[in-house]
């Protein structure tokens, strides 16, 4: 059976939602989010418009930008991941990396 490359990118998309689902984990407390996942614990809180930040810090010297930022995480990262499945919008620069999510979107995405 030949596959369409349509009917490929619809099984890589699935099977990468898969592994969001086993690596990351969502916690709503009311207006308190909590990612989890292998690459760390993100706290944030809900945004008016029904959005919501997570940031990453990093105290060696590395500096990120928004060229850099996917390649400096790693494919694996869970910003890295969120950002390839729904709309992301990153803020990368000098030695963090904030990302802001639409939190049904995320939740969705975590189902």
């Amino acid at each position: 059976m030949k596959l369409k490359k349509s009917q490929l990118r619809q099984i890589i998309k699935e099977e990468i939602s898969k592994v969001l689902k086993e690596n990351i984990s969502l916690e709503v407390d009311d207006d308190f989010i909590e990612l989890s996942a292998d690459s760390g614990d993100y706290d944030g809180d809900l945004n008016d418009d029904g959005t919501v930040d997570f940031s990453v810090f990093y105290d060696d010297g590395t500096e990120f930008d928004d060229s850099t930022w996917k390649s400096i995480l790693g494919p694996k990262h869970a910003f890295v991941q969120i950002s390839k499945q729904i709309p992301t919008k990153v803020e990368a620069a000098g030695d963090y990396v904030m990302i802001t999510v639409d939190l049904e979107d995320l939740k969705k995405l975590l189902k």
